[in-house]
């Protein structure tokens, strides 16, 4: 038991730093690629839709991980382009972010450019 609270304790903190910080938990979730809560607050309810203090969405989160599969969940969800297909604080639109077109040393995904391609198209 000693050995679990630890990872949950930082877990927690982590997460109470992030949230702090103006993300949602669904785009908190994406960021950090963990499907079972993703998968929990879509079942919860959770509008994918919700854009935070920095402009972004679950689906900028989903492109900062390179995650198609997380793309094409949230558009079957009900993820609107009119809502996520928008620039955050940076200027950096999700699309913009999958393809490499931010600081630093970021490989692009194709995969998630083309999931973010077909999201656009998609209405629940």
């Amino acid at each position: 038991m000693r050995f679990t609270a630890r990872p949950i304790r930082i877990g927690f903190l982590v997460a109470t730093i992030w949230l702090s910080w103006g993300l949602t938990p669904l785009l908190l979730a994406s960021r950090t690629a963990d499907v079972e809560l993703m998968n929990l607050l879509i079942e919860l309810g959770v509008d994918p839709n919700v854009v935070d203090k920095n402009g972004e969405t679950a689906m900028h989160g989903a492109a900062y991980r390179n995650y198609p599969s997380a793309v094409a969940t949230f558009a079957k969800v009900g993820a609107s382009p009119a809502g996520w297909d928008k620039k955050n604080k940076h200027g950096w639109k999700p699309h913009d972010i999958a393809s490499g077109k931010r600081p630093g040393s970021f490989k692009p995904s194709p995969a998630t450019a083309k999931a973010l391609d077909l999201a656009k198209k998609f209405e629940k």
